[in-house]
């Protein structure tokens, strides 16, 4: 009987041991980081080409290259069926197709520019950039949706904020003051690649005038969760005294 009773005990200890074990793994498999810790190395632990990135005294993730060449981080996380994706950017000079972002949203591989998944483009050649959201199938970029042409042409300084529904609805909307008052940009059906484990992650290609102009904040993947706040009425005005 006294067996028994350890035996028991020996079993709850393991069931608990495995639940504590698994609550990080929920708890951190999206992403939320505004580098106020001033960190890249925990909460979330970035990996990559850290050591060509550093947070800047504004607390905003800031490319700062040695010299000309490409530079990427990422990180692990699960993407579920209805997403959300936000973040800030700031590039302080014209994007070209010799500085130019990839916002890699999901990926199948930490090798990003290998892998499939989807990407928003920042840069492009010529004065008519626009934001770009691009499937990739194994390295190869097929164009689903396009934002407003030349919003990002000179010195891009945005808030965007991307949804994937559940069935492959993706919606964008953008602040291109780098505030939160989004507009819709564009939407498209895609539903090529799924919910799962995946990694997000950002890619640099820069010359050496733009090695440390790129700015980065305020990054959140999560799971795009039902809006349940009813609409309250604020202000009402009559048209006339009978309408």
């Amino acid at each position: 009987m006294h067996s028994m009773f350890n035996l028991k005990i020996l079993r709850a200890k393991w069931a608990f041991c495995f639940i504590a074990l698994s609550l990080p793994l929920a708890v951190f498999s999206q992403i939320d980081d505004d580098f106020a810790d001033g960190d890249l190395s925990s909460n979330p632990a970035w990996q990559g080409d850290v050591a060509e990135f550093q947070v800047s005294a504004q607390s905003e993730l800031q490319l700062k290259a040695p010299e000309a060449g490409t530079s990427a981080l990422f990180l692990p996380t699960q993407i579920t069926d209805s997403a959300v994706w936000e973040m800030y950017l700031r590039l302080e000079f014209a994007p070209s197709t010799s500085n130019f972002l990839k916002v890699y949203l999901q990926s199948d591989s930490p090798d990003l520019l290998a892998g499939n998944g989807y990407y928003l483009l920042v840069g492009e050649s010529g004065n008519e950039d626009a934001l770009k959201l691009f499937r990739q199938d194994a390295g190869a970029s097929t164009l689903l949706a396009a934002g407003t042409l030349g919003g990002i042409a000179s010195n891009p300084d945005l808030r965007f904020r991307l949804t994937k529904e559940n069935g492959g609805l993706w919606k964008m909307a953008v602040d291109y003051t780098g505030g939160a008052n989004f507009t819709p940009e564009f939407e498209v059906n895609d539903a090529t690649y799924g919910s799962g484990s995946h990694f997000f992650g950002i890619f640099c290609e820069y010359t050496d005038s733009r090695k440390e102009a790129y700015f980065f904040d305020d990054i959140l993947v999560a799971e795009l969760l039902p809006d349940t706040e009813a609409p309250s009425l604020v202000s009402a005005t009559p048209v006339s005294a009978t309408e």
